[in-house]
């Protein structure tokens, strides 16, 4: 299912500098709830954010980040009547899944920490959301995207969400936050035709 249409008032931007991948930023006042296909990464960069998600509520202040995972529904509201202003990177599933097949990770990576609060970790995303509008490189943006990712895997605790025995999931995902970066690497690069590894990612 599509992002809710936004009011055009909301001054939504938008740009796929790659397919698989979408670029955001706007500001809302409240969407309905809907379930999106796709691994969602968000940071609120003016106002607050809340969040419904399985009968909780959660909230999402200025400079706080969100990772939303496919098909869980959820609905959000600002927190005042000014509304909030957000940056969103939105990735294909296919994408983070081929990277976690390549681990032998099972399941679909799932993220237990819808709001993460890092003010490092919001500068970076500021900083990538601007590099991936406007790369230098294909390998600056499959590097840049990578380490997004992996950045949001370390914070919010991120697991596979369909293991049924957590020791064993433990064993298996608890790794792929040193190691999904570079896989990651590999899965763009080869969405345009190149083939490439690296052998270390950085945290954003």
């Amino acid at each position: 299912q599509e992002m809710p249409d936004l009011r055009p008032e909301d001054n939504l931007w938008l740009r796929a500098p790659r397919p698989g991948v979408i670029l955001q930023r706007g500001r809302a006042r409240a969407y309905p709830t809907f379930a999106h296909d796709d691994y969602h990464f968000g940071l609120v960069t003016d106002g607050g954010l809340i969040t419904r998600r399985r009968g909780g509520e959660y909230f999402a202040r200025s400079g706080a980040l969100t990772a939303l995972h496919p098909a869980e529904a959820h609905s959000g509201r600002s927190s005042t009547d000014a509304g909030w202003s957000y940056q969103l990177i939105v990735v294909d599933q296919r994408m983070i899944r081929a990277a976690l097949d390549a681990l032998g990770a099972s399941g679909d990576l799932y993220f237990p920490r819808l709001v993460i609060s890092d003010d490092a970790l919001a500068s970076g995303f500021q900083r990538a959301h601007m590099t991936l509008a406007d790369p230098t490189s294909d390998l600056e943006f499959d590097e840049v995207l990578a380490d997004v990712i992996n950045a949001f895997i370390e914070r919010s605790e991120a697991r596979s969400l369909l293991d049924d025995d957590a020791d064993d999931r433990a064993a298996r995902v608890g790794g792929a936050p040193r190691t999904i970066c570079g896989e990651l690497v590999a899965r763009l690069a080869g969405a345009h035709g190149g083939r490439r590894q690296v052998s270390s990612c950085k945290s954003v």
